[in-house]
């Protein structure tokens, strides 16, 4: 994501220094500035004649790293309520990178022809994770989990929220149940690295 970087190195760039450590920060500030900017020169697609072209503009917005130009793209071809899972997936996955959850939201509670309800209903937990509405977040989960019990990203943020709420027995019962219905390897290995981390705190549940 290099298009909110270029104002945080204009800042630093228009600063005065005060010491060597100061000058040298800036010169190399400045030249990372100078390449990002020629990344992020090329222009910007106005139309498309397809979605299989959109999607092939978006991708390489991706790889230059402009997420926000990428998601303006989408946002143009896949207003809120308009767009199928796969685009309102895609799109709200990008708003959270962003910091951009209430946008996220919208997108997520719009959304029609949704093949997975549980799985809406842990993105929608994870907004509100994002925004800090911790109990929400939890109710959430929880509801994503009753409807589908075997889906690991319900277990594993749940997981998570209940390691950073200190309830190490909830929080390690979720953990195990996130390693038995992980996906793949990295997803088994960061749940068993969460039940590792609250088992001695979890008391009998961990016995």
């Amino acid at each position: 994501m290099l298009e909110p970087v270029l104002p945080l190195l204009d800042r630093l760039v228009a600063k005065r220094p005060i010491n060597e450590e100061q000058v040298r920060l800036q010169t190399a500030s400045e030249e990372k500035r100078l390449r990002i900017a020629r990344q992020l020169a090329e222009p910007v697609p106005t139309a498309w004649k397809n979605l299989d072209e959109l999607d092939r503009f978006v991708n390489r917005e991706l790889e230059l790293g402009r997420v926000e130009t990428a998601v303006r793209l989408l946002e143009s071809a896949y207003p809120p309520g308009r767009g199928g899972w796969e685009a309102v997936e895609r799109l709200s996955t990008l708003l959270l990178h962003l910091g951009e959850p209430e946008r996220a939201r919208e997108f997520l509670q719009k959304a029609v022809d949704v093949p997975r309800p549980a799985l809406r209903e842990s993105r929608l937990a994870l907004c509100s994770f994002v925004e800090g509405r911790f109990e929400e977040a939890r109710d959430q989960f929880q509801r994503a989990i009753e409807a589908e019990p075997e889906l690991f990203e319900a277990r594993y943020m749940l997981a998570v929220l209940e390691q950073d709420d200190a309830r190490a027995s909830e929080s390690y019962e979720q953990a195990l149940a996130a390693v038995e219905c992980a996906p793949g390897g990295v997803e088994r290995s960061a749940a068993q690295a969460v039940a590792s981390s609250v088992r001695r705190f979890a008391g009998a549940s961990a016995e």
